[in-house]
């Protein structure tokens, strides 16, 4: 059975291979699952800003005026996430770190949207939250009082879900450590709407499928499957929600490459309808979502690029 994760970055400071640690083979060949590095995929990189494969024409939603999001462009570095904070101009990404390339693993790293782009990532204030292992995916309320990412630990590719909390703006956020109630180390990502009253996640399941949660006391419920998205023997992960939790944007593994779809929610532990999207899927090269803008207009998704696998954040607007 498929079993793919996020993240093709190996935090042992093996290349980006796929199968366990999550890509693709870019020359089209079939996934690897021993987390190795990837076949022969040095073909040259589609430059081309939307350049879509065939499964256009299945009725799914058109993006355009795909590129690179300005101001967090970096070479030859590992890029896994995206999220915005709210309606303001901040985002937290989780990359390695763009100055000097030391880490081999991934951490947490604020930047500020100002003019046509985002200035320099930072960490956040608590550097507790960037301990010696490797943090991907994280996300803050709208409030930005609370943040949930992955947390793994030592080279796996997969790991806990963690939360810090801040007492108030601009302080330091203090780690809490495992979310209650989302026990385990089988988590490859997660995704909360803005109050955190819906929680989305990636878990090991046999396959990797999207979960759902709500909270509960001092944690969250026992996640459970969402309806209508987990396409048997193939991946699902990756999954980002709109607000009013009509929309969800995920990743599917298949045939060996990565695609972005979508889904028209019935509610917010049940989608349907899921169809590939328009100009975001080039040939040979794997994507997945990781944010929607809060009008919906814009989403931000990470795309393999270059003969490496590098991921890099780009971004592109909805065709109305």
């Amino acid at each position: 059975m498929a079993l793919f994760s996020l993240d093709d970055h190996q935090a042992d400071g093996g290349g980006p291979g796929p199968g366990n640690d999550g890509g693709g083979s870019n020359d089209g060949g079939n996934p690897q699952t021993d987390g190795s590095n990837p076949g022969n995929d040095s073909g040259p990189r589609d430059t081309g800003t939307d350049a879509p494969i065939p499964e256009c024409t299945g009725g799914g939603p058109r993006f355009t005026n795909a590129r690179p999001i300005p101001g967090l462009e970096k070479a030859n570095i590992h890029q896994h996430s995206v999220r915005g904070v709210g309606d303001g101009p901040v985002v937290y990404l989780t990359s390695e770190r763009p100055a000097d390339g030391i880490d081999l693993g991934s951490h947490v790293f604020g930047a500020t949207r100002g003019g046509s782009g985002f200035g320099n990532p930072e960490p956040p204030p608590g550097t507790n939250i960037n301990s010696t292992d490797f943090q991907r995916h994280a996300i803050a309320t709208a409030d930005d009082m609370s943040m949930f990412y992955i947390q793994l630990t030592g080279t796996s590719t997969f790991g806990a879900i963690w939360r810090a909390k801040r007492s108030s703006a601009g302080a330091s956020y203090t780690t809490e450590g495992a979310v209650q109630g989302l026990s385990g180390t089988t988590y490859a990502d997660v995704y909360v709407t803005k109050t955190g009253a819906h929680m989305y996640l990636t878990k090991q399941n046999g396959s990797l499928d999207i979960f759902h949660s709500t909270p509960q006391g001092t944690g969250y419920a026992a996640p459970g499957l969402v309806d209508g998205v987990n396409a048997p023997g193939n991946d699902e992960y990756a999954p980002v929600v709109s607000e009013d939790l009509k929309t969800m944007y995920f990743a599917r593994a298949t045939g060996g490459q990565i695609r972005i779809r979508v889904a028209t929610g019935q509610s917010g532990t049940s989608f349907a309808d899921d169809k590939a999207v328009c100009g975001l899927n080039p040939a040979n090269e794997n994507t997945y979502p990781t944010w929607i803008s809060p009008d919906g207009k814009t989403l931000y998704y990470v795309r393999y690029v270059g003969a490496a696998g590098i991921r890099e954040l780009w971004q592109a607007e909805l065709v109305p």
